[in-house]
């Protein structure tokens, strides 16, 4: 098995979508998923964020792994999509200079999406390039 497939369930999860994870999370990477989950869930509650509306939407990005029933190659695409910082920091952005408050709200949670996922381990996705029953 190689690095790509280890982990937390994910040799199981490759074997059926095709896909892997893109790399093992490093352990500084994990705890600044914390802190960054952290800050945003304070930011949040600061802007006076409600549990319901983050709880709601927390997992709202996983929404993604849909493009799966599509194709693996969608698949991937979608969920790394809506799994890198960079959209909801400037959804954030645009929120804080147009004083949209909601804006703000809705990249807080899913900054906060993304910083718990890389607190637990998970990475971006790629299309795995061995198929499963050559994994030894």
């Amino acid at each position: 098995m190689n690095a790509m497939t280890t982990g937390r369930g994910t040799a199981g999860w490759s074997a059926r979508t095709g896909a892997t994870r893109s790399r093992h999370v490093p352990i500084g990477l994990r705890i600044a998923g914390v802190a960054v989950f952290i800050a945003a869930a304070f930011v949040y509650l600061r802007l006076g964020g409600g549990w319901g509306m983050a709880l709601a939407l927390l997992l709202a990005p996983d929404l993604a792994f849909l493009g799966f029933l599509i194709g693996v190659t969608q698949g991937v695409m979608a969920y790394n999509a809506v799994h890198r910082p960079a959209v909801p920091l400037v959804l954030f952005a645009v929120g804080l200079a147009l004083s949209a408050r909601l804006a703000m709200l809705l990249a807080l949670i899913w900054i906060g999406h993304i910083a718990m996922d890389r607190a637990v381990g998970y990475g971006l996705r790629e299309v795995a390039t061995v198929q499963p029953q050559d994994r030894g």
